[in-house]
């Protein structure tokens, strides 16, 4: 069975990975507005014994607020902690995408800054999303109107990045 965990990224993301090609049962679980912290408790707590395989999409909650100011602690840290979440959700040998940090079209200029610099150090665990991104700012036409979330087509390009890695 195959579990798909994070914020608001991940709301409906099954019906895309349905597209994608996966037809096997999925469970979603759904946290929006968390912090990478706020889900490693989540893992941490809950039974993930029935889940051969995980994909996980977070970590932009950890770098802006609602209103778009900064949050992030320092670089340092959100990568110790994706790289805790990723160790965590692999034990019992399930398989583990954990996505790249999502672009933003809101608040873009810093906050994409940041996303790339975390997401090249930690390429050795995410998994890449490269149609996302136009050069170093987000691909719009992914981007619902609200700036942050994926429209449904933006949803379907992310999960054959991750269901394909």
């Amino acid at each position: 069975m195959l579990l798909i965990i994070g914020t608001s990224h991940v709301r409906h993301l099954d019906r895309a990975l349905e597209t994608a090609g996966y037809s096997g049962p999925v469970t979603v679980w759904c946290f929006p507005g968390f912090i990478t912290e706020k889900i490693i408790k989540i893992v941490i707590q809950r039974d993930l014994s029935p889940f051969r395989s995980v994909i996980c999409v977070c970590g932009s909650n950890d770098i802006l607020r609602r209103d778009g100011s900064l949050r992030l602690r320092s670089r340092e840290h959100l990568q110790q902690e994706l790289r805790e979440l990723y160790r965590l959700l692999g034990l019992e040998g399930r398989s583990v995408t954990l996505s790249a940090i999502l672009p933003r079209v809101t608040h873009s200029s810093l906050y994409n800054r940041i996303v790339r610099q975390v997401n090249r150090a930690l390429a050795d665990i995410l998994t890449a999303t490269p149609a996302l991104w136009k050069r170093k700012a987000a691909n719009v036409e992914y981007i619902c109107a609200d700036g942050v979330h994926l429209t449904p087509i933006g949803k379907q390009v992310l999960m054959e990045n991750l269901f394909h890695a």
